[in-house]
């Protein structure tokens, strides 16, 4: 089953279509504003939390790099899929995608 439903970063989850554990987590051209990267970052932390695989999509913008320490802050682990393994028809040099999970118990990686 596929839903969606209104979600402001920063807000808590609330409602039955978002406090159910997630199988997958996709945001795509999320990232534009420095002061919403926090909120952001958290929010997808959120989502993420009962063990959902996220995918990030994002626009490489020089002046907005990807913020990793956040990420990593909230206890996710950033994992860069390379260009090749990337459709071909939808790939592209500006563009980046990560898989995003929850780092392992103990700061291992997970699998």
């Amino acid at each position: 089953m596929a839903a969606a439903a209104p979600l402001a970063w920063g807000d808590p989850l609330q409602g039955p279509l978002l406090t159910q554990p997630f199988d997958l987590v996709l945001a795509s051209d999320v990232l534009y504003q420095q002061e919403a990267l926090p909120l952001f970052v958290r929010t997808f932390a959120d989502l993420c939390a009962t063990g959902a695989h996220g995918l990030l999509c994002c626009e490489r913008r020089p002046t907005l790099p990807l913020p990793t320490a956040l990420f990593e802050g909230a206890g996710l682990r950033l994992c860069a899929v390379p260009l090749g393994e990337q459709h071909p028809e939808w790939r592209s040099e500006d563009i980046e995608l990560f898989e995003v999970q929850l780092k392992a118990a103990g700061g291992g990686s997970s699998s």
